[in-house]
C-alpha cells in the first residue's frame, strides 16, 4: 500500500528531529508475471546542543530501498547517505554556569579545553543487497552483500600533554585528522525448523566474511601558546585551511593504510527437550582475522606488519518454564569481535575476546500488562576498545577486565495507550589481575521512560514520551 508518514520530535537541550517515511508499489508485474516491485524512502534530519550542553550533535541521512518479491523469493536493494557532525566533545567538565570547561584540582588525567567551533565530521555511503528464499517445510536461506565508504574529519584543539601544575599551564595545538575507509561484507545462512524423534528442532548454518580497508589516514598539528589554567583565555579563532596546511607545520603525519580481513563459520542448534517446558541451545563458531598495517609512522619508514588471530567460540544455554508465564534461563558463551578502530599511531586494534555467563528469570502477565526480567551476569573480556585519554578521539585496547552485576527491566502497560519502562543496571568493573576498579567505568545506571500514544480523538497518531536517567 502507498503511504507517507512525517514525524517531528522535540526535546530539551535544543533537540529537534524531523523524519519522513514514504512507501508504495511500483509494479505488480515487474519483469515477470506476479513480480511485485515496491519502494521505500526514509529521510532524517536532527540537530541538538547535546547533553551536557555543548556536546553538539547534528545528523542527516537518506535511506532509499527497492524490494522485489516473486513466489517464495524476496530481493532488496538498500542505500544510505549519512553525515554526523559532533561539536564540543571533550574529556573535561563544564563549570556551574555551563559556559566553559575547567580542570579539576589535582586531576591526574588530561582534560580537554575546547572551543565552540571544534568539531568532528563523520560520513557514510552504503549500498546493500539481499536475497531471501523460503524453501517451504520450515527452511529458508539468506544472502547479504554490502559495500560502504566511511570518512572522518576532525578539526579542533587538542592537548599535547598533561597539565603542568608547576606553571599552571596547559600545552595545546590546532589539530586536523582525517580517515577514509572501505568496508565490504558478504554473509549467508540457512535456518530450518523441523521435528525429529518427537521433538521440535531448529538448526542454523552461517558463514560470513568481510574486509576493512583503511586506505587514507593523516593528521596535521600546529602548536598554540600554552593556556593558563588560572586565567584561561578562550574564544580562540578557528584557523583557516591555509593556516593549517601552511608550509612547515609542527607535525604532519601520513599514518599509512590498514587492511583487515575477517571470516566466520558457525552452527547452532536448539531443541525442545520437553514441549513448552525445557529448551536447550548449543553452538560452535570458528573465527579468523588478519590485520595488516602499512607505513605506520613510528618506524621512521615504510613497513608492513601482519597480525593474525583466530578463535573457536562456543555457546550453551538452557530455558526452563515452570509456568507458562515464567521462564528461567542460563547461558554461557565465548565471544570474538574484530575491531576496525585504530590507535593514535594508525595501528588497528586487536580483536576483543571474552566470556559471558548469565542467569535470570522472566515474568509475563496476561496481555503483557506487566513484563519483567532480572538477569545476573559475569563478563570477562580482553582487548576492549576504550578512550585514549592521552589522545582524545582515538582508542586503545584495554587489558583484561571482569564485570559482575545485575540487570533489571520492567515494562508496564496499565492501559492500551500507556507504556512505562523502568531499567536498572549495577556492575562492578575491575581489573582481572589486580582487582582494582577501573577509572571512568559506568557501574550503575537507572532509567524511567513513559510513553503515551494517542489512538483516537483530535490528535490520533501523536506520541508523547518523557524520561529520565542517571549514571554513576
Amino acid at each position: 500500500k502507498r503511504g507517507f508518514v512525517a514525524r517531528g520530535i522535540f526535546g530539551t537541550e535544543a533537540f529537534y528531529r524531523g523524519e519522513f517515511d514514504a512507501t508504495g508499489p511500483v509494479s505488480e508485474n515487474f519483469a515477470v508475471k506476479g513480480g511485485r516491485l515496491a519502494y521505500r524512502l526514509i529521510g532524517v534530519y536532527q540537530w541538538s546542543d547535546g547533553f551536557p550542553r555543548g556536546n553538539r550533535s547534528d545528523r542527516q541521512g537518506i535511506y532509499p530501498m527497492l524490494s522485489f518479491a516473486h513466489g517464495r523469493t524476496t530481493m532488496r536493494l538498500q542505500g544510505e547517505l549519512y553525515e554526523q557532525v559532533i561539536g564540543g566533545q571533550s574529556n573535561g567538565f563544564f563549570n556551574r554556569e555551563g559556559t566553559g570547561l575547567y580542570i579539576r584540582p589535582g586531576g591526574s588525567r588530561e582534560d580537554a579545553w575546547k572551543e565552540t567551533w571544534a568539531e568532528a565530521t563523520f560520513d557514510r555511503a552504503k549500498i546493500r543487497g539481499s536475497i531471501q528464499h523460503d524453501f517451504g517445510n520450515g527452511w529458508n536461506a539468506n544472502l547479504i552483500l554490502s559495500h560502504s565508504k566511511t570518512g572522518r574529519f576532525d578539526k579542533d584543539i587538542r592537548n599535547t600533554t598533561v597539565p603542568n601544575w608547576n606553571t599552571m599551564t596547559l600545552a595545546q595545538q590546532y589539530f586536523i585528522n582525517f580517515t577514509d575507509s572501505y568496508y565490504d561484507a558478504v554473509s549467508a545462512d540457512v535456518i530450518g525448523k523441523y521435528q525429529l524423534w518427537g521433538m521440535e528442532h531448529e538448526s542454523f548454518f552461517g558463514a560470513n566474511a568481510d574486509s576493512f580497508d583503511d586506505f587514507a589516514n593523516g593528521r596535521v598539528t600546529r602548536n598554540l601558546t600554552p593556556l593558563s589554567l588560572l586565567n584561561p583565555v578562550l574564544g580562540r579563532p578557528k584557523p583557516t585551511d591555509e593556516e593549517m596546511w601552511a608550509p612547515n607545520p609542527v607535525n604532519s603525519l601520513n599514518l599509512g593504510t590498514g587492511l583487515s580481513k575477517y571470516a566466520n563459520l558457525s552452527y547452532s542448534h536448539s531443541v525442545d527437550l520437553l514441549p513448552r517446558k525445557l529448551s536447550l541451545v548449543a553452538g560452535l563458531g570458528y573465527n579468523t582475522v588478519t590485520a595488516k598495517d602499512f607505513a605506520a609512522p613510528t618506524t621512521g619508514g615504510a613497513h608492513q606488519e601482519t597480525r593474525p588471530d583466530e578463535m573457536t567460540t562456543r555457546r550453551l544455554g538452557l530455558v526452563y518454564r515452570p509456568h507458562e508465564r515464567v521462564s528461567l534461563f542460563a547461558n554461557n558463551q565465548t565471544t570474538f569481535q574484530p575491531q576496525n578502530a585504530q590507535d593514535f599511531f594508525g595501528h588497528q586494534l586487536k580483536p576483543t575476546v571474552g566470556e559471558v555467563t548469565d542467569l535470570g528469570v522472566k515474568l509475563s502477565l496476561p496481555n503483557e500488562k506487566i513484563v519483567g526480567m532480572v538477569t545476573f551476569f559475569r563478563l570477562q573480556v580482553t582487548g576492549l576498545s576504550v578512550v585514549d585519554f592521552a589522545h582524545p578521539g582515538f582508542r586503545v585496547s584495554s587489558g583484561q577486565q571482569v564485570n559482575d552485576g545485575i540487570e533489571v527491566e520492567f515494562q508496564l502497560r496499565p492501559i492500551r495507550s500507556l507504556q512505562i519502562v523502568a531499567t536498572f543496571y549495577k556492575g562492578d568493573i575491575r581489573d582481572y589481575y589486580t582487582g582494582q576498579q577501573l577509572d571512568n567505568s559506568v557501574n550503575e545506571t537507572a532509567s524511567l521512560v513513559v510513553r503515551y500514544d494517542f489512538k483516537s480523538g483530535p490528535l490520533p497518531g501523536l506520541v508523547t514520551t518523557a524520561g529520565t536517567s542517571t549514571t554513576l
